[in-house]
């Protein structure tokens, strides 16, 4: 987030949109990542004050504050994890999860941030989650509980 304002600031919107490409991006399909730094350089173009706004937002978040709004969440959720994803890691969602009362969670394995962008197979595992989620069907996704 650091360098993703840096590049806002600096007018570089290609290397952000490189930088992008390269760290959450960083499973994708060649063919999508040139897609996606196209659109990038389209839709950032003359938003980069809201977008360094948001992301400075970000920054001033106080995460402890949260807490009390997990604990409060009173419908099944499903947390979805890429294996490799290294920006909203399986760490990190185990412990949110634990603050949420009837919660599940799965791991795509060999797969980053982008879950259904990835690869078919990630994109089918996805799904079969999701419909196990919804449905009912053989639990594939482990269970968590507020604690």
């Amino acid at each position: 987030m650091v360098n993703a304002r840096r590049f806002l600031r600096d007018q570089d919107i290609p290397g952000g949109a490189q930088l992008l490409n390269s760290t959450v991006g960083k499973y994708l399909p060649r063919l999508l990542k040139v897609h996606n730094y196209q659109y990038l350089l389209a839709m950032v173009q003359g938003n980069e004050e809201q977008i360094i706004f948001l992301i400075d937002q970000i920054f001033e978040l106080d995460h402890r504050k949260y807490i009390d709004h997990f604990t409060a969440i009173d419908v099944p959720v499903l947390f979805v994890n890429g294996e490799l994803d290294e920006y909203t890691t399986t760490e990190d969602v185990r412990s949110l999860a634990k603050h949420i009362k009837d919660s599940q969670f799965a791991v795509i394995p060999d797969a980053g941030h982008f879950l259904d962008l990835e690869s078919s197979r990630a994109r089918r595992a996805t799904g079969e989650i999701e419909r196990s989620f919804l449905f009912g069907t053989v639990p594939v996704v482990e269970s968590m509980h507020a604690s």
